[in-house]
């Protein structure tokens, strides 16, 4: 994030940071976690994501997170660091579940160790280290895919309305796909959220929080050596832009943020006038108004 502003000047927005499963955890004494503290005591929001657990390959998973007194620190150092001047943190929990049924479960569905109960159950651990630690900063983000193939699943992944702050999705198109898929996929992903809340009088109430964009990108397909061109990315990052409107009005859910999200596809280290350089800055700028 310090490149991004380096080019593209402050965000107004949250910093994005990852902690994957088997790493140090948010706030670490490490190089991560010391630049964390540092963009916090400078004024920086941020938006931490992490999965509290060990490498699943070590026998870690939902049903197996890291200790309570490890998530009670962790809570405590977010509410410490995030100080006077900073009124909250946003923390992730396991953002997109659907990648560990991907990664750990052959059928792509739940299986043993990453069921919706160990999920939930896991959840319900870090709200009572956050209440235990009275970190009441610290404001958990439940993020999705989106993706409609997975919607089914997301009413027994739902913590509970009580345990959630934020709802997110992390909405893509492929490489090859129309540029203007991308704001489409936005707008309608987000109103299955609000039409789901309503259809089920509230028990999965996604509607009333606010509303975010975690992720989001125009190159899916490929490796990471071939993300699509910098001229669809342009054209893509410029149909968001222009859908703004409709996406920040959609009525009945609260639309807050879109972080920012490079994913590899070099809007950064196309910094030499490039479309989706160029594009990335209109758009920016037309979120910051």
């Amino acid at each position: 994030m310090q490149q991004a502003e380096d080019l593209y000047g402050p965000f107004e927005g949250h910093w994005r940071g990852y902690h994957p499963a088997g790493g140090a955890p948010p706030l670490a004494d490490n190089p991560t976690g010391q630049a964390e503290k540092a963009a916090l005591k400078a004024g920086k929001k941020l938006h931490l994501s992490w999965r509290p657990y060990e490498d699943p390959d070590n026998g870690r998973s939902w049903a197996r997170t890291v200790s309570g007194d490890m998530l009670r620190q962790t809570m405590g150092r977010l509410q410490d660091y995030c100080g006077e001047g900073c009124p909250e943190v946003w923390l992730s929990v396991v953002h997109e579940p659907e990648l560990d049924w991907r990664d750990h479960c052959p059928t792509v569905n739940p299986c043993p160790g990453w069921t919706y109960a160990d999920f939930k159950n896991m959840w319900g651990k870090v709200v009572q280290a956050r209440e235990d630690a009275g970190a009441g900063k610290v404001k958990l983000a439940w993020v999705v895919q989106g993706n409609p193939d997975r919607q089914k699943h997301y009413y027994s992944l739902w913590p509970g309305n009580d345990k959630v702050d934020i709802v997110g999705q992390d909405p893509y198109i492929d490489r090859g796909d129309k540029a203007e898929d991308l704001p489409k996929r936005m707008i309608e992903r987000t109103k299955w959220f609000r039409d789901e809340s309503a259809k089920h009088n509230g028990r999965y109430d996604y509607a009333s929080k606010p509303h975010i964009f975690a992720e989001y990108g125009c190159d899916l397909g490929g490796d990471e050596e071939d993300r699509g061109t910098a001229e669809h990315r342009g054209r893509c990052i410029d149909e968001v832009r222009e859908a703004l409107p409709g996406i920040a009005g959609i009525p009945g859910i609260q639309v807050v943020e879109m972080d920012f999200f490079d994913a590899g596809s070099g809007w950064i280290e196309d910094a030499d006038g490039s479309p989706d350089h160029e594009a990335y800055k209109r758009l920016k700028a037309a979120t910051e108004r």
